[in-house]
């Protein structure tokens, strides 16, 4: 096992993928990780949405203007979403708890990349469009 250290100075940002599906014990242990990020007044504003399907991962790759199209490529793609009725820091503990999902994915030998598009511009049209 890494060291916490170890992991933080070896962790990369992977955009290419095997097409090798990722251990649903895995995406199980890398979700009860995330759950253990900290978070202002233990509010815990955020939802881990776990994307299997090709088809989704294909829509949540164009969600992003650039940047974004590694997504589809990606055996599974866990989406954090912040419920702002929660906390007035849902940001940040939303960001936290993404940094726990990728740091035990790379605990567990997967790769990993964050894709933000929250206040990302094209946001608003791909929403629509998608609806």
């Amino acid at each position: 096992m890494n060291t916490f250290f170890d992991l933080v100075r070896q962790r990369r940002s992977h955009r290419k993928f095997t097409d090798e599906p990722v251990n649903p014990a895995d995406i199980e242990q890398i979700l009860k990780t995330a759950l253990m990020a900290p978070a202002g007044k233990r509010a815990n504003p955020w939802e881990f949405i776990v994307v299997t399907d090709a088809g989704m991962r294909n829509r949540l790759s164009t969600c992003k203007p650039a940047g974004g199209a590694f997504v589809k490529d990606a055996p599974v793609a866990i989406v954090v979403v912040g419920d702002t009725s929660k906390s007035d820091v849902w940001t940040e503990d939303c960001s936290i708890a993404a940094i726990y999902l990728q740091l035990a994915a790379e605990a567990l030998g997967l790769g990993s990349c964050w894709c933000q598009i929250r206040l990302r511009s094209g946001m608003e049209e791909n929403r629509m469009a998608a609806d």
